[in-house]
C-alpha cells in the first residue's frame, strides 16, 4: 500500500484513517534497536498508545518521514519508509519518532474538498431548467439542472420555480399545460378532448403511456392508456329514461343525449341499463340509437332480465355494433324502450364514450 494520493469522494466517504490519520498532539516513540533503511516494522521500546493507524511520523535524527499503516503492540507495521517525498536512511537504536501532520495530509484534505467541489459542480445553487435530462449527469448542480426541466416540464409552467402555477394547475386553476390540444390550443383545460396532453411525463419512448401494472385486456404487455384501450379515457352520460317509480311504457324516443363538441369523434363503448323496481316476468329490452345518423347503435339491444335490476347481469349481454357506435358534435342520441317486461319502472341508461 501507499500513502494518499487521491481524494475518496464520491466513490467513498472520507475518514481520518482514508485521510492519512488521526491528529494528535506531542506523541513520540523511541526506537528499539538499529533499523535498516528498507525494513517496513519498526519496533520501539514500549507498547504504543494514545495513536492509530495508518499515521505519519518523522524520525527525529534524519528527517526521513514514516507513514505507519498499522501497529502491533511495541511495533510499527507495513511501514512505508522515505514517505511525504523525504529519503529512506537507516534508524539507530534509541532514534525519537515524532508524530506529525506533514504535508501530503493537507494535500489529501485539499483533495477532498476538490472531489466535493467537483461532484457539486460549479453554481449548484444556479438552476438553468432548460438542460435536457440524461442518464449520466457530471454533477449535482447538471442532476438538479435535469430535475428542474422535468418539473418544469411536469408543471407545464414557463419555469421550474414558478410560484403562481401550482402542480397540476395554471394561474387560473385550469390544468397546466402539459402540450397542444388536439384543437391547436395551446393552453391545456380541463376539457376531456385534451387528455392526449398528458404526454412526455407519463410515456413511453413511441407515446404511449407507461405500463402501470399487469398486461391489457387484448394481451399486450404496455398497458396504460394506448388510445386502443380506450376504457382508460372514458366520459359517462346518465340518461334517465323515466322518473323513479315511473313505470315503463314501449315506444322509441323516450329520452334524448345531444353529443357535445368535445366528445366530437368518439365511440360508444360501453352501456348499461337499471331499473329501480324489477319487472316480475318479461324482459326490458332497450336500443340506442343514433338518430341523426338513424342508425341503431347495438347489435344486441339492452336487456335486463326478469326479476333483476340491471343489464349487467343479462343471460345476453348488448353488443356495440362497432359500424355505427361513432358519434359527432350534436348528433342526437335516442333510448328506445322496445320491451317494458311487467312492473318494471324508473329506468337509467348510461353510455360510455371513449377516443378512438
Amino acid at each position: 500500500m501507499a500513502e494518499p494520493s487521491a481524494s475518496n469522494f464520491p466513490a467513498a466517504l472520507a475518514t481520518f484513517g482514508l485521510m492519512g490519520g488521526t491528529p494528535v498532539n506531542q506523541k513520540s516513540f523511541v526506537v528499539s534497536g538499529a533499523h535498516s533503511d528498507s525494513v517496513q516494522t519498526i519496533t520501539t521500546t514500549a507498547l504504543i498508545s494514545g495513536i492509530t493507524a495508518p499515521c505519519y511520523l518523522v524520525v527525529g535524527s534524519t528527517g526521513e518521514v514514516l507513514y505507519a499503516q498499522g501497529i502491533s503492540g511495541a511495533q510499527f507495521t507495513s511501514v512505508v519508509r522515505g514517505a511525504d517525498g523525504t529519503t529512506a536512511a537507516p534508524i539507530a537504536s534509541g532514534a525519537v519518532l515524532y508524530h506529525i501532520l506533514p504535508a501530503n495530509i493537507l494535500k489529501q484534505y485539499v483533495r477532498e474538498i476538490i472531489g466535493i467541489e467537483t461532484e457539486l459542480g460549479v453554481n449548484p445553487k444556479s438552476i438553468d431548467d432548460t438542460v435536457v435530462p440524461g442518464a449520466s449527469p457530471s454533477s449535482v448542480a447538471n442532476y438538479l439542472d435535469m430535475l428542474a426541466n422535468i418539473l418544469k416540464t411536469f408543471r407545464g409552467a414557463a419555469n421550474w420555480y414558478s410560484s403562481n402555477v401550482s402542480l397540476f394547475n395554471d394561474s387560473e386553476g385550469d390544468p397546466a399545460n402539459l402540450g397542444t390540444a388536439a384543437d391547436g390550443t395551446s393552453t391545456y383545460t380541463a376539457r376531456r378532448d385534451h387528455v392526449h396532453a398528458l404526454s412526455s411525463i407519463f410515456s413511453d419512448a413511441a407515446g404511449d403511456p407507461q405500463d402501470p401494472k399487469g398486461a391489457a385486456a387484448d394481451g399486450t404487455g404496455l398497458y396504460a392508456s394506448r388510445w386502443d384501450h380506450a376504457h382508460k379515457h372514458l366520459v359517462y352520460a346518465v340518461i334517465p329514461v323515466t322518473g323513479v317509480g315511473v313505470a315503463l311504457v314501449v315506444g322509441d324516443g323516450k329520452a334524448y343525449l345531444p353529443i357535445p363538441a368535445f366528445l366530437n369523434g368518439w365511440n360508444l363503448v360501453s352501456v348499461h341499463a337499471w331499473v329501480d323496481t324489477v319487472s316480475t316476468s318479461g324482459l326490458v329490452t332497450v336500443m340506442i340509437r343514433n338518430k341523426t345518423d338513424a342508425q341503431d347503435m347495438l347489435s344486441t339491444a339492452l336487456t335486463i332480465d326478469a326479476n333483476e335490476n340491471g343489464s349487467d347481469t343479462a343471460a345476453t349481454p348488448a353488443v356495440i355494433n362497432t359500424s355505427y357506435d361513432d358519434v359527432a358534435t350534436y348528433d342526437i342520441l335516442e333510448v328506445d324502450v322496445d320491451g317494458a317486461g311487467t312492473g318494471a319502472k324508473g329506468l337509467i341508461v348510461t353510455a360510455g364514450f371513449g377516443r378512438p
